[in-house]
């Protein structure tokens, strides 16, 4: 969520649209990392998506080719945001 057209909020729309088709698809297919993911990481990204809206996550500033970012490491992913 860093860069240009970038937008928290509308990912986390993103994600609460995903969430209300629970039950109409067993795998997902990510753009980038491991694949497939289980259905059940579309509320555990929710959840870390908003702890970083609201503060509550702690982000390390990293690199990311060539641009800076913060990374916010939870158990199940990485989020990569703008430098707030």
């Amino acid at each position: 969520m860093f860069g240009p057209m970038r937008n928290l909020d509308l990912y986390i729309e993103s994600l609460n649209h995903l969430s209300e088709l629970e039950g109409q698809f067993d795998e997902i297919y990510p753009m980038h990392g491991s694949f497939p993911v289980s259905p059940d990481l579309i509320g555990k990204l929710i959840e870390g998506a908003n702890e970083i809206k609201e503060g509550k996550a702690e982000g390390k500033e990293v690199e990311f080719y060539g641009n800076k970012a913060l990374l916010y490491k939870f158990p199940y992913a990485g989020l990569l945001c703008d430098l707030e």
